[in-house]
């Protein structure tokens, strides 16, 4: 695997510094390795810069440089998806811990543009940062620094990863496409590239919407996944004034569509809503 070059705040490298018994005055480079060619840490004076390899660690040790790395995202919103941070997501935190993660990853490796695949790798570090109950203002700057490496398409591939859709959605549908004597990737593209440039399976609500735009959102995604013949939308939330507009506009929804089939799941300030139009066209 390749390495990441990331700037850590001071008060991680000292702790590092104290790890590893390295007497440095002043800032420097890590580099976070797992490979079995170098040493497990070296040092550069000149260069200020500190090699770590996992692979040569030992548990003990290897358990402390993740946890100081892990301290510093929590407590410092410092992990960043710039200079190929996404490096440090999968040498790091993907192959430490998730081989769902990485069995996903595996799967979709060229089967989507490389672009698509460095955003959806990106997006299950936050995925998982997420799930472990990260402060959601970490999780709104991580997905900024998507928005600055990928595009408004790279957010839209974070949403849809966060809902777990690549597994749930996007994978039966490549496996039930490829069933096509006629199968191509490329057809798979143009139905994926709708599903991603339209959101097609579900809204996100933010705070920066009120409650009149998100009642017009989700009447257009309604209209809009009926046209694709897609009789379901799925609507979610983060934050408290995010549920309480999500249901507001419940309300306005089901004066206009009385016979739609409603599921909802709401934990703390997280609400996640299924409505489904089995008995409605476009």
């Amino acid at each position: 695997m390749g390495g990441l070059l990331a700037q850590i705040i001071m008060k991680w490298f000292d702790k590092l510094k104290q790890l590893f018994k390295i007497d440095i005055r002043d800032s420097f480079n890590i580099t976070i390795k797992s490979n079995n060619t170098s040493k497990g840490v070296e040092y550069n004076e000149e260069n200020k810069s500190l090699f770590i390899n996992l692979e040569k660690l030992s548990p003990a040790k290897k358990e402390e440089v993740k946890q100081i790395l892990r301290e510093a995202v929590k407590e410092d919103d410092k992990v960043l998806l710039e200079q190929k941070s996404e490096e440090l997501i999968q040498d790091f935190t993907l192959n430490e811990n998730s081989k769902k993660a990485q069995l996903l990853l595996s799967y979709w490796k060229g089967k989507i543009p490389p672009d698509d695949f460095e955003a959806l790798r990106a997006s299950l570090y936050i995925r998982k940062l997420f799930q472990e109950g990260v402060s959601h203002n970490v999780i709104y700057k991580l997905k900024g620094d998507i928005l600055k490496k990928y595009g408004p398409r790279g957010v839209k591939i974070s949403n849809i990863c966060s809902s777990e859709y690549f597994e749930t959605m996007l994978q039966p549908l490549y496996e039930e496409m490829k069933k096509d004597p006629d199968f191509s990737n490329e057809k798979f593209i143009e139905k994926y590239n709708i599903i991603i440039n339209e959101a097609a399976f579900a809204v996100f609500i933010n705070g920066f919407m009120t409650v009149d735009v998100v009642k017009s959102v989700i009447q257009e995604k309604i209209q809009r996944n009926l046209k694709y013949g897609i009789k379901f939308v799925n609507i979610h939330g983060i934050g408290k004034r995010n549920v309480i507009k999500i249901r507001e506009a419940l309300s306005y929804i089901e004066d206009i569509y009385p016979d739609i089939s409603k599921y909802i799941e709401e934990k703390e300030d997280i609400i996640f809503v299924k409505l489904q139009f089995i008995n409605y066209s476009e």
